[in-house]
């Protein structure tokens, strides 16, 4: 029962979240929620689900189709370890990812439930290490100001 509960919270927030997103830029093929299957490489292409090395909850692309943002909402009260695995394979799959832009993507981690502070701990132990990745983690709310306070493009 407790897992269906987190299941809903997860859901919930990462539609909330990506319709904050597609409110904020105007276009609802820039955001992702389904299929986000990474990386993909030029010669192969999108990858299969069970081909991807990384499934993150939201992408947002801009108008050249580079990532400009990740989402990953976090519901485990582990907080740590899970949010610095992610970042190192979303890290991984962005520089396979070949992007035609220089800037890095934002990995935004949405912490719902656990330890914010123990998942802002992992990342700082990380973060020398991450180099195609600008990473944050925040609340939800902190989130949706992020993401109200964003330019237009």
């Amino acid at each position: 029962m407790a897992e269906t509960k987190r299941n809903t919270k997860h859901k919930d927030a990462q539609n909330e979240l990506a319709e904050k997103f597609r409110k904020k830029l105007g276009d609802e093929d820039k955001v992702s929620t389904k299929g986000n299957n990474l990386p993909i490489s030029p010669q192969k292409g999108k990858p299969t689900r069970k081909e991807a090395v990384y499934r993150p909850d939201i992408i947002v692309r801009d108008n050249e189709e580079n990532i400009r943002y990740i989402v990953e909402v976090e519901t485990s009260d582990r907080g740590g370890k899970t949010v610095a695995g992610a970042a190192i394979l979303a890290d991984y799959c962005i520089d396979k990812h070949m992007q035609s832009s220089n800037n890095k993507p934002q990995l935004l981690f949405v912490i719902l439930e656990g330890n914010l502070e123990l998942a802002k701990k992992r990342i700082s132990a990380i973060e020398n290490w991450i180099r195609h990745l600008k990473i944050e983690v925040c609340t939800k709310e902190e989130a949706m100001k992020k993401i109200a306070s964003l330019p237009l493009s």
